[in-house]
């Protein structure tokens, strides 16, 4: 469990309006912000292994080679979708990056699921699918069913995990183990 949240994005307004929401719904948690000063020394040092970063995806790119080995401790902030775990600061409502965030931290919603919520195999399958960025069209003919039974399985997904967004169940898919970090394309 993280116990930090360091917000490192060169934007001041954006970085001030990511942790006026991040103040607002964790409250419990510390929040800190950098520019991009020393970005690399500051994730390298030894003692940040409970510190979630939002990290500037132009950030990291910048520091990709130096940055990649603490690359499942990172949300990025950007400004397009991705087929990793993001923010997208154009289209992200509120709820979408509290879940996101949630997600990441690895908060359980704080409604509990029943068991007959927890996702079925074909669920998991379908969800693997979206993890890595495949389109319904892919999903359906990967796992040899049609077009309507993906969208069938997104609908179910997105209602039991009260997840709406890509990037949301691309976090919940790393953090249950369901694809790598690795296997995501990027």
């Amino acid at each position: 469990m993280y116990s930090k949240i360091v917000v490192i994005e060169p934007s001041f307004i954006l970085r001030k309006g990511i942790i006026h929401l991040l103040n607002e719904n964790f409250p419990e948690i510390k929040i800190d912000e950098k520019t991009n000063h020393s970005v690399v020394s500051l994730i390298s040092s030894e003692d940040n292994n409970d510190v979630l970063y939002l990290i500037s995806i132009r950030i990291y790119v910048r520091n990709k080679q130096l940055l990649e080995r603490w690359k499942d401790r990172m949300v990025f902030l950007t400004y397009k979708n991705m087929d990793i775990p993001y923010i997208n600061y154009l289209k992200t409502s509120e709820e979408e990056f509290v879940s996101t965030i949630n997600l990441a931290l690895g908060i359980q919603s704080n409604e509990s699921k029943d068991d007959d919520e927890i996702l079925t195999e074909s669920e998991r399958n379908v969800l693997r699918q979206i993890a890595l960025g495949r389109s319904n069209k892919e999903i359906a003919k990967q796992l040899f069913v049609s077009i309507h039974t993906v969208t069938t399985h997104r609908k179910n997904i997105t209602r039991k995990l009260d997840i709406k967004s890509v990037s949301g169940l691309t976090v919940y898919a790393i953090l249950h183990k369901l694809v790598a970090m690795d296997e995501i394309q990027s």
